[in-house]
């Protein structure tokens, strides 16, 4: 992984860390885990994680999206956008529209 990637990375998680909001998202997805593997444990008596796994990554189609639309939106506010800026972009010839998915397999 590169540096950069790296620095920007720290960068993003420290302006993340520095909100109350972070710690909501971490404790709400904590209690909604900490539910789902207790129900499991205790109410069913059953020691196993198949029924955590199967609903974790319902609980983050919800939870990375959230987090995803704040910080663009927190790019698009303070004028730092770069890379999602290209991607928000309409399309506007068919031919733009058809090649874009090919772009994704160069």
């Amino acid at each position: 992984m590169s540096t950069a990637a790296v620095t920007v990375a720290k960068r993003e998680i420290k302006t993340y860390f520095n909100s109350p909001v972070a710690y909501i998202v971490v404790t709400v997805f904590m209690l909604i885990a900490g539910y789902l593997y207790w129900s499991q444990l205790f109410l069913e008596k059953q020691a196993e994680l198949r029924y955590y796994f199967t609903l974790t990554p319902l609980l983050f189609t919800f939870i990375v999206p959230a987090i995803t639309m704040r910080l663009l939106a927190e790019e698009k506010g303070s004028g730092t956008q770069t890379g999602a800026a290209q991607s928000e972009a309409p399309l506007d010839s068919p031919a733009a529209f058809c090649a874009a998915p090919e772009c994704c397999y160069a």
